[in-house]
């Protein structure tokens, strides 16, 4: 059964409760820690893209077509539609010859101004792209990664979001193979941008993420590859999600890989510690949580960065207002 992760007081009194689980799992499959249901299938939503654009890496398709570290980075993105994320986009369409308009999702509104945007406590460098488009969707580096890799196995971009597809069914070996989970047990959804979404239990989610960060028993091929992907993610923080927020505090530090997923899915690697975190909040209502709930399992597995974890805090605001402007309560 899942546990209590986050409370919000209105005044002195809990008015509301976030209930989930948390699992932490070393790289030779131990778990180190766990709190609620850690067995329960689990959608690994976005958090699974980091293993989704290794096929496409691996058959050296970003080398073929000259495309930069931030074009990779946003292959694994989560991004919020701000002008420096379309421009890169814009970028990777013009390289590789891939037209936005054949991405099977509907054009939306940037993410940078959403509410959940507002809640930012550091808003300074968001810069949303006006208008809608489906370069803004959150998942379109994503989708131009699928592309190129589906036009490289057949011949065109067409189909890459049929679970059949060469390109999905690579995708789906490398997530068994990497949590250790064979192929049959792993669910299958669509996901909100239209392609295959991937469930398995959390303790196996979290293990994936701990043989990315000490991948010690894959080929040296696919590790230089795992390595090559971080690297790019490192140097380019704010392309997972946008400046400010818990994934560009974490990821600037090379000794941690962090990537969300919709519907509270937060997974996280600490590689001094050879470990991988995954969490689920049951309703899914986890994204102005994600600082305060890393920054209390870092602190409680004792990691040093103490900078780190007091950035994480105050990502964003843990106060509660109300439409007076009057604070009235807190998280």
């Amino acid at each position: 059964m899942s546990e209590i992760l986050v409370k919000e007081y209105r005044g002195n009194i809990v008015e509301n409760t976030h209930r989930g689980s948390i699992a932490v799992v070393s790289s030779t499959g131990d778990t180190i820690a766990y709190l609620g249901d850690i067995e329960k299938q689990t959608f690994m939503r976005s958090a699974s893209k980091p293993i989704q654009v290794l096929p496409t890496l691996l058959a050296g398709l970003h080398r073929r077509f000259n495309l930069t570290d931030e074009d990779v980075a946003m292959f694994n993105s989560s991004h919020w539609g701000s002008n420096h994320h379309i421009f890169v986009l814009e970028e990777i369409s013009r390289k590789t010859g891939l037209n936005p308009d054949d991405m099977i999702m509907k054009p939306c509104a940037s993410t940078s101004a959403s509410a959940l945007a507002a809640k930012l406590t550091d808003r300074s460098k968001l810069h949303p792209r006006q208008g809608q488009s489906k370069l803004q969707h959150c998942c379109s580096g994503k989708h131009f990664s699928l592309m190129l890799l589906q036009r490289e196995l057949t011949g065109k971009p067409d189909g890459y979001q049929l679970k059949d597809s060469p390109v999905q069914q690579q995708i789906i070996n490398f997530i068994s193979m990497l949590s250790q989970t064979p192929t049959f047990k792993i669910g299958l959804g669509i996901d909100g941008c239209g392609v295959p979404v991937f469930a398995l239990p959390l303790r196996s989610i979290a293990m994936s993420y701990a043989k990315l960060m000490d991948p010690f028993s894959l080929s040296n091929e696919l590790r230089e590859t795992i390595d090559y992907n971080f690297s790019c993610i490192h140097k380019y923080p704010e392309k997972i999600n946008d400046y400010g927020t818990p994934s560009y505090y974490i990821n600037q530090n090379p000794d941690l890989i962090m990537k969300d997923g919709s519907r509270g899915v937060i997974c996280m690697a600490i590689k001094s510690m050879k470990l991988g975190i995954a969490v689920k909040l049951e309703d899914g209502w986890t994204d102005e949580y994600q600082g305060m709930i890393i920054a209390n399992i870092l602190e409680q597995l004792k990691y040093e960065n103490t900078e780190l974890i007091e950035k994480l805090k105050n990502c964003y605001t843990t106060k509660l207002f109300n439409d007076c402007g009057i604070e009235v309560g807190h998280s």
